[in-house]
């Protein structure tokens, strides 16, 4: 899987999803914020309503997207309109791959990074990935404290760290 997340909205996303989409036959994930951020008295504002977020979901789908969420500015609203605009069957276009301008020529691309020693197997990369290897329904949540709730880092007897909230 190959995706793209945050960046300034789901419009300029779109466009990076089509150059995407254009040159490889991986599935992709999309996850645009809900625009660019706004500073109103010191807060951080996205105008994206859910409605128009969701008219790129349904978009993004056509091009081969098959995971579609939001980062930064999106709201329970935003996901809700989001899956209902995905809801049901959408196959994605077949599209023929074309040449795209803005990639590398080989003459000017760079070398592959050099890796020693043999790939670590997905399942072993971590516990997530072991569990998606196996093919088990993983859920990722994100849970953002409360306004004034200060987090530190303390570590426990096992030597894991854990997060305790203050005011």
């Amino acid at each position: 899987m190959v995706g793209v997340n945050c960046a300034v909205g789901p419009a300029p996303m779109l466009e990076t999803i089509e150059r995407i989409a254009a040159v490889t036959k991986l599935p992709l994930s999309a996850q645009p914020n809900a625009g660019r951020p706004r500073d109103v008295e010191g807060r951080n504002i996205y105008l994206c309503s859910p409605e128009y977020m969701a008219s790129y979901a349904r978009r993004f789908v056509q091009h081969n997207v098959r995971v579609v969420g939001g980062c930064c500015g999106t709201t329970p609203e935003h996901i809700r309109q989001i899956k209902t605009a995905v809801r049901g069957p959408a196959p994605a276009v077949a599209r023929k791959s074309r040449p795209v301008s803005w990639l590398p020529t080989p003459a000017n691309a760079p070398g592959p990074a050099r890796v020693e020693g043999p790939p670590v197997p997905r399942e072993q990369k971590s516990r997530l990935a072991h569990a998606m290897a196996r093919g088990t329904f993983v859920i990722a949540v994100e849970l953002l404290p409360h306004a004034g709730i200060r987090p530190t880092r303390s570590s426990s007897a096992r030597g894991r760290s854990r997060f305790a909230a203050s005011m």
